[in-house]
């Protein structure tokens, strides 16, 4: 997993980062500063995590200013005070020179590279993936157009973790296979846990030092580099729903409020950078059922898609045995948008349905479900029908999405029929997993090509929440994440489960990478009062940068 990447386009070494692309500075335009086109300046600076985001930035123009030199370059450790593992460096050249930065690791595949494009005199470094509780060493090479080079070996000290952070137990980890970049989690719940991104190590290299920015609908990498993170306020009387998230680099900077009403799950970029997300749509008595498309650069809604009008219910309330009633009859847990197509794809798991349906006509493509059409005879003409003996309809599933060539995978939770006679959750019956279908629209068939987790049964067994991603052919990233297990190895349950038991056991995430089916990483967060994880994801922490 070593981490060696450059990009055409540079923002973030010299701090002209925008919500719309890179800085187009010239080798003579040299009064580059911290600069912000903040979107909802107000909603920013009201936040008590950004309020002093503008008294930061100016006292690091203040040390630009004084002209630093490699040498003696001026260094900050976490300096937006709340990504305690990054930093900035700040230093002038007397010609333009490329910024390459080498933060080291343990070993070859935990080291992280990654050359700048422009040319500048003055420099303003982020340093992202230090170690916690060490002194880093950090090599920074500045290296002239006729190639000549400088480099300047520093050292950045950093705090110990929280003591109440996941620790990390890696089983297997075959480096050489594994897709490079860092490892990603989030926490289902507001002030649950810490988002935090691990190495092949299972080393934490980045996290966000406070648990309210976490949970409901994290982790959206953008291509810009920046991730979306909670406001954590959720509003009164929804799942988890929000009404604001926010746009920050990994060093913490803030740069855009999206204001929306019941924000959850999912967030979807669109090549013109319109942010697509799950909402909810104000003023009626249901949620997580609304999809809104919002314009990057004022924070305004553009178009909506109602997902009562789109889906044709019979009466709009959750299968049994969801407890979402009329309120969360659907519950909406991921959107993709295929943008070819102009299609979406959701997945509304109090109805075990997995629907596909046109942006622009809002009618149905396809629609699959175990049991949707057994009170909604006007899915009929939509619902897919199986083929093939290893077949298995999906249940409570997430991350539903369509891979490079048109296939659908999902995570299959699969806890809905999981009792035994007496009506308790039965060992032998527990199993989630990764699953891959091939649909035929045009004669609303599908079939199961593959799948990873059934034949692990209970171990894996992953209740709510959770994700698969595509990072190759044949090569996948699957997060368990809704585990709850005892002492004593017994499994419980999301739904069915008391909720004092329950909450009382270990909450455990299990991270696997498979290459040609063949498990080549695996890791287990534990230890934390929650360690479920709704999402991972693995990116290039200078991603877009």
């Amino acid at each position: 997993m070593k981490i060696i990447k450059s990009f055409i386009c540079i923002s973030l070494v010299l701090m002209a980062i925008t919500i719309s692309g890179c800085s187009s500075k010239t080798d003579n335009d040299n009064v580059e500063k911290l600069s912000q086109e903040i979107v909802n300046e107000e909603t920013v600076n009201k936040n008590e995590y950004f309020s002093n985001q503008k008294s930061i930035t100016e006292k690091l123009n203040a040390e630009l200013e004084k002209k630093p030199t490699l040498e003696n370059p001026f260094t900050i450790v976490d300096p937006f005070e709340i990504s305690p593992l990054t930093a900035i460096v700040i230093f002038t050249t007397e010609e333009p020179t490329q910024i390459s930065v080498v933060i080291n690791g343990k070993d070859e595949y935990t080291i992280i590279k990654h050359t700048f494009s422009n040319f500048s005199k003055k420099h303003i470094v982020p340093i992202y993936g230090l170690y916690a509780g060490v002194n880093n060493k950090v090599d920074i090479i500045a290296k002239t157009k006729t190639g000549e080079e400088s480099k300047k070996t520093i050292e950045l000290q950093t705090d110990d973790l929280p003591e109440d952070i996941s620790k990390v137990k890696v089983n297997v980890a075959d480096k050489e296979k594994m897709k490079e970049g860092l490892t990603f989690f989030d926490c289902p719940h507001v002030n649950g846990n810490y988002m935090l991104a691990i190495d092949s190590n299972g080393d934490i290299r980045w996290y966000l030092s406070s648990k309210k920015l976490n949970g409901s609908v994290m982790l959206t990498h953008l291509k810009n580099g920046n991730m979306i993170v909670s406001s954590g306020e959720t509003i009164p009387n929804t799942y988890n729903n929000l009404s604001t998230v926010f746009e920050i680099s990994p060093l913490g900077e803030c740069f855009a409020a999206y204001n929306v009403y019941g924000i959850h799950h999912d967030i979807r970029e669109k090549s013109n950078g319109n942010l697509i997300m799950g909402a909810s749509k104000e003023g009626r008595d249901s949620q997580n059922d609304y999809i809104v498309e919002v314009d990057r650069k004022t924070g305004n809604i553009v178009d909506s898609w109602d997902l009562k009008e789109i889906l044709p219910m019979s009466e709009y309330v959750a299968d049994q045995p969801y407890t979402g009633g009329t309120s969360n009859w659907l519950h909406n847990n991921a959107i993709w948008y295929d943008e070819n197509n102009d299609d979406f794809v959701i997945s509304g798991r109090h109805q075990n349905v997995v629907a596909k349906f046109n942006a622009k006509t809002k009618e149905l493509k396809w629609v699959l479900s175990a049991t949707i059409g057994n009170k909604n005879k006007d899915f009929e003409q939509y619902l897919l029908k199986p083929v093939g003996d290893d077949f298995e309809y999906p249940t409570a599933q997430h991350a539903a999405m369509l891979l490079p060539d048109n296939r659908l995978m999902l995570f299959d939770n699969t806890n809905f029929d999981i009792l035994d006679e007496d009506g308790t959750v039965d060992q032998n019956k527990l199993y989630s997993r990764a699953v891959i279908y091939n649909i035929d629209e045009n004669n609303k068939t599908i079939k199961q090509d593959w799948q990873y987790g059934k034949e692990r049964g209970k171990e894996l067994y992953s209740s709510f929440v959770s994700d698969v991603d595509y990072l190759g052919e044949n090569h996948y990233l699957i997060d368990f994440g809704g585990q709850y297990k005892d002492d004593n190895g017994t499994v419980y349950d999301h739904i069915y489960t008391d909720a004092k038991i329950k909450n009382a056991s270990n909450k455990t995430t299990t991270l696997i990478e498979i290459l040609n089916d063949k498990v080549i990483f695996e890791a287990i967060l534990y230890g934390n009062s929650n360690s479920n994880s709704y999402k991972a994801e693995r990116k290039d922490i200078y991603q877009g940068i």
